[in-house]
């Protein structure tokens, strides 16, 4: 009989979160090893944007009830017709955020809850019991899917447990919870039954070798169905397209060098404001219009607000220059976001900007390996270097010249990297 598999997974398709594509893509690669899947996650997936993914139907999925957070703003959000609140930091909401990714808080007040885990528990009993399910899978965030994990191990000792961190919990970098040591504790604690950590960067793995004696990287990859062509969006013609997609973190993003890389260029070439144009596409279009507003770039801003993923893989393969803001340190560096595979999934040149006080070794690699992408660092304010980079392209889109564009190293395949993972951990 073929292995079979749980995977607990609040973070699945089609939510709408980079989470939830990393869990997809391993619970497909499970499929396709021939593990007979089981993936238990939460009502909540098919609230808000949803991101359909193709996903193997033998697989079968059982959506947990829950009551979270996530479900209360989302019918919060709806009586509001879909209007966001603009982002601003805040002591108030800064002490809301450490204490929701506290232990013991999270397990009440961040993403799961208890009736979620209650459920889950109870669901995965019987499926461990009806279908002779020896394997494991959990992803944190949330906390409450290694807490199921780790009670399933202990009342079915014959468990082979993978338990993944595509972050880190006590995230030193952006001091997110009280009690550091006492949550390192706890973690330690709470993933010890596991055979195998996993998590998605080197940096983060130094980051966690306390937490567990056997700490592996998998990092996040691409698929065969991201490489297809996707449809862009309504894009302005016979432009110049430098584009930024998703989430913005000004709390910990730097994109100053670059706008201000962009302005001295206008203001070098003023005719260039017919030809160029800095597009947006993400749910925080106030923040991104606020960096604009700064250097007076409102001239050449598009803003295509919040995409369905199809149509934001069309946009990142339509554009010319695809921009990902990063960070590194002070504490770790290796934070690679999802973003930067889909950027490199699309073929289209990438610009890298790092900001924090540590190189990233993580990044530089797969840039190196894959090519036709660009890093720069935040801190040696590098706006001469940047704007070289951004004539360079313009000049080769001008004349008809052709560019290098990024290729995928084997190494970030899914296809392939997950059986060489699988196979470094003795699983079948």
């Amino acid at each position: 009989m073929a292995p079979g598999i749980l995977l607990i997974n609040y973070h699945f398709p089609p939510l709408n979160a980079v989470g939830a594509l990393r869990n997809h893509h391993i619970a497909s690669q499970f499929a396709a090893r021939g593990y007979r899947v089981f993936v238990l996650t939460t009502s909540n997936r098919r609230l808000g944007v949803l991101r359909p993914l193709p996903f193997p139907p033998e697989a079968t999925i059982y959506d947990l009830p829950t009551f979270d957070y996530q479900a209360l703003r989302a019918r919060l959000t709806m009586k509001r017709s879909g209007r966001r609140a603009p982002w601003k930091a805040s002591p108030i909401l800064d002490f809301l955020r450490r204490i929701k990714e506290t232990a013991p808080f999270s397990l009440v007040l961040d993403e799961g809850g208890p009736l979620y885990i209650h459920s889950a528990l109870r669901r995965a009993k019987t499926l461990i019991r009806l279908h002779h399910i020896e394997f494991l899978y959990s992803s944190y965030r949330p906390r409450a899917d290694h807490l199921i994990a780790h009670s399933l191990c202990r009342s079915h000792p014959h468990l082979r447990w993978l338990a993944d961190f595509r972050d880190p919990h006590v995230d030193a970098n952006r001091s997110n919870v009280f009690w550091p040591k006492l949550q390192n504790a706890l973690d330690a604690r709470l993933v010890r039954s596991a055979e195998v950590v996993s998590t998605v960067s080197s940096g983060i793995a130094n980051h966690l070798k306390h937490l567990h004696h056997n700490v592996r990287v998998l990092t996040n990859g691409i698929a065969p169905w991201q490489q297809q062509p996707f449809p862009p969006p309504n894009l302005p013609h016979s432009k110049f397209l430098i584009t930024y997609t998703g989430s913005l973190y000004p709390q910990h993003q730097n994109p100053h060098p670059l706008f201000r890389a962009i302005r001295s260029l206008l203001n070098q070439s003023p005719d260039l404001s017919h030809t160029l144009r800095l597009v947006y596409a993400g749910p925080h279009s106030h923040i991104w219009f606020s960096w604009i507003r700064a250097y007076n770039l409102q001239a050449i801003h598009h803003d295509l607000g919040h995409l369905p993923l199809p149509l934001t893989l069309g946009l990142q393969q339509a554009s010319h220059l695809n921009i990902l803001l990063n960070w590194a340190g002070p504490a770790f560096s290796g934070i690679l976001t999802g973003k930067l595979y889909e950027y490199l999934a699309s073929r289209t040149p990438l610009l890298a900007l790092v900001n924090g006080p540590l190189p990233d070794p993580d990044l530089e690699s797969i840039v190196q390996q894959s090519g036709g992408a660009n890093v720069f660092y935040a801190r040696n304010a590098p706006e001469t270097d940047i704007q070289n980079t951004l004539s360079h392209y313009l000049h080769a889109w001008h004349n008809g010249l052709p560019t290098t564009s990024p290729v995928i190293p084997d190494s970030l395949k899914w296809d392939l990297m997950m059986p060489n993972f699988l196979d470094s951990i003795d699983w079948p």
